[in-house]
């Protein structure tokens, strides 16, 4: 996994990925954040495995450099 340290004002272009745990009665019941991607990598994840998120507030407020682990 390659770490990347980029301004806060451009994390519109990561997104979290977290990998589905469990599924109840057709709707995803429990997921684990896997890490970070480049909005451009967002079709190398199935729809039926990951959902994709864009960053928390918690990791930008009040900062100008938010270190990433991309997977």
């Amino acid at each position: 996994m390659a770490k990347v340290t980029i301004q806060s004002h451009y994390s519109f272009r990561y997104s979290e990925v977290y990998e589905i745990v469990e599924w109840r009665d057709g709707c995803v019941f429990k997921t684990k954040s896997i890490g970070f991607i480049h909005n451009d990598d967002a079709h190398k994840f199935s729809k039926d495995k990951y959902i994709l998120s864009s960053l928390s507030t918690k990791l930008t407020r009040n900062q100008r450099l938010i270190e990433l682990e991309l997977i």
